[in-house]
């Protein structure tokens, strides 16, 4: 048994890229291993349209990440799927 490899972290908070808008590249769907379409799902929540994304299979994310991790905008897609469902399920 061994260590394959160490992180070091800084004290200081991560940078993080800036977020810019969504240039619909696809990459996000490409990515999602549910098939959804994370940046349309995106738009109807921050848009307060739960029913519509609940419509749209909302409840089939798993959160994994995938979209948010591709997407070259930076978008918090998986914050804004959390944020979706809670709210849907209301």
């Amino acid at each position: 048994k061994g260590t394959s490899g160490i992180l070091a972290l800084d004290n200081d908070p991560a940078m993080k890229a800036p977020q810019t808008p969504c240039i619909s590249c696809g990459r996000c769907v490409a990515a999602c291993p549910m098939g959804l379409q994370p940046t349309k799902l995106f738009r109807l929540i921050d848009n307060r349209m739960y029913a519509d994304a609940m419509g749209m299979n909302l409840m089939d994310c798993k959160e994994c990440g995938c979209c948010s991790y591709s997407c070259p905008a930076h978008l918090p897609l998986v914050h804004g799927m959390k944020l979706g469902k809670r709210l849907g399920r209301k």
